[in-house]
């Protein structure tokens, strides 16, 4: 029990440092991130606090479809997640400015790293108590299947969407969305899967089967 509670309130302060080092990146966060990012850009708010009104704006939309009042820890991991990206963006990286494609790469394959390393410390936990998890629940509920790859789309597509809208019209062009957003998209699942390769032998041998 202890170890799943370090293991996931651990992956919620990594993934906010994989998210903020993509978005220093230039090219690209996660979707979910771009809509943050748009918020922070229209409103004064900081990027941490859009994402913790986005986190929880989703479980609040996830309550009222299921019609059922979901485990206080998720709002507990809303909370941890936009202090964490605030925590990274605006104390540790906040003279990060990345120049040079050869850069950029390199810091954009940084935060994918520390991204999917952090999910799978989640995943680890057991705690299947993130907003983002149970959005993709939702979906699995409204397809009705049980493919995680089909459903995790689905979740990155749908948020993709909306930040583009609120991106154009918020007069912004595509904001914060570049190639790698696109990447992370499409690629997501088979990273975190690769890091699972290591990962599970290293931390979760006797616990999880191996990522699918």
């Amino acid at each position: 029990m202890i170890r799943n509670l370090i293991y996931y309130f651990l992956g919620l302060f990594i993934m906010p440092l994989g998210i903020v080092l993509m978005y220093r990146s230039n090219l690209g966060p996660p979707p979910l991130a771009t809509l943050s990012v748009h918020l922070s850009t229209l409103l004064p708010i900081t990027l941490g606090t859009a994402s913790f009104i986005l986190q929880t704006s989703i479980m609040l939309l996830v309550m009222a479809v299921n019609k059922k009042i979901s485990s206080l820890l998720i709002f507990v991991a809303a909370t941890l997640l936009g202090f964490g990206v605030d925590f990274w963006d605006l104390l540790v990286l906040r003279g990060l400015f990345v120049e040079g494609l050869p850069y950029q790469i390199m810091t954009f394959l940084m935060g994918l790293f520390f991204l999917t390393f952090g999910q799978n410390f989640v995943r680890y936990s057991r705690f299947k108590a993130t907003p983002l998890i149970e959005y993709m629940f939702l979906f699995q509920r409204l397809y009705k299947t049980s493919s995680v790859l089909l459903a995790r789309f689905s979740v990155e597509f749908s948020i993709l969407l909306i930040s583009l809208t609120v991106a154009y019209f918020g007069g912004l062009g595509l904001g914060a969305i570049r190639i790698g957003t696109f990447l992370i998209l499409i690629g997501l699942p088979s990273v975190m899967k690769l890091q699972d390769g290591w990962m599970h032998n290293v931390f979760d041998k006797k616990s999880l089967p191996k990522a699918s």
